[in-house]
């Protein structure tokens, strides 16, 4: 430091300045100590840090004008974190949106088989299960039917009332 300094700057400055580069425990030993050589000080300092049982202590110096490699980094991982983040939220209002439609799916079914419990004369037997052969409009709507299933063995009475539907 003494090299780097040259006359400029006083030993008791260098001193100084070397003294708040050091960790808190190494400070309060050196400050303790009677040398106030600079040439002895960092021997002392370096016998101090070998023997400690501490882990070792890392100092880093950076540039605050010029853009640092951890500033870059932490933009990228910020802008990464925020798409992942933006990804959940779309899956979640998908996911939201399955369920609602479950539910809603769910509880058209149970009003089904409810109402299909309760009143079970209003079930309608299978079409196998019938004598004649009519689809299920011409069951409903008899001869105002618009549509018919096939196999369909409708033919219209002239004396039977007829059903009207919606």
């Amino acid at each position: 430091m003494t090299d780097l300094a040259g006359n400029n700057v006083s030993t008791e400055a260098l001193t100084t300045f070397w003294m708040q580069r050091m960790p808190n425990n190494v400070r309060c030993i050196l400050l303790a100590c009677k040398s106030e050589t600079l040439n002895d000080l960092p021997e002392i300092a370096d016998r101090i840090l070998n023997n400690s049982t501490r882990s070792p202590y890392v100092m880093a110096t950076a540039n605050r004008n010029s853009p640092t490699y951890t500033d870059s980094t932490s933009a990228s991982r910020i802008g990464a974190l925020e798409s992942r983040m933006l990804a959940i939220e779309t899956s979640i209002s998908q996911l939201i949106a399955k369920m609602s439609d479950l539910s809603t799916s769910i509880a058209w079914e149970g009003r089904k088989s409810r109402n299909s419990y309760r009143n079970p004369s209003r079930q309608r037997p299978s079409s196998s299960s019938r004598s004649n052969k009519v689809c299920r409009y011409h069951i409903r709507f008899g001869i105002a039917a618009k549509k018919c299933e096939q196999p369909c063995e409708f033919q219209p009475a002239t004396n039977v009332q007829q059903h009207s539907g919606n």
